[in-house]
């Protein structure tokens, strides 16, 4: 655990396993954060092809030393898989309404992504003091 806070605050967990190992499951309880997994266990062959797509469209060589890595590897990219739509309309949402405040823009996101609630209500829930509802209204 000490491992992980100290490298920062993770929003998301991926496992490739639909029903995660107990020690993930405990880290995610623990922290705030949210758990990214398939509906089904991620067969060798899918992750192969998640880590070459990635590395052919990145220009990326091996980035990974050993198998665990390349797991882990295919578990992130298939988190981002999952997210990236989201993150993007969020993205979208907070450009439209004209807030480009790092701050508020990491903390909309992390509250969608972590309380699955919508992202006006989290833009409505940042404390008001520090956010200027006439520089992001969201319609």
């Amino acid at each position: 655990m000490k491992f992980i806070s100290d490298a920062g605050r993770p929003l998301i967990i991926a496992t490739d396993m639909s029903s995660p190992p107990k020690m993930v499951e405990k880290i995610v309880a623990s922290l705030p954060t949210r758990l990214v997994s398939p509906k089904t266990l991620l067969k060798k062959k899918d992750k192969i092809n998640i880590v070459k797509t990635y590395m052919s469209g990145n220009g990326k060589d091996k980035p990974y030393k050993n198998i665990h890595e390349k797991d882990a590897l295919a578990s992130a990219l298939f988190a981002w898989g999952k997210l990236k739509s989201l993150i993007e309309r969020i993205n979208k949402k907070l450009d439209k309404a004209g807030v480009s405040d790092a701050e508020i823009r990491d903390y909309v996101i992390s509250s969608v992504i972590l309380t699955e609630s919508g992202i006006k209500d989290s833009i409505d829930q940042y404390p008001e003091q520090l956010f200027n509802y006439k520089s992001a209204k969201i319609k």
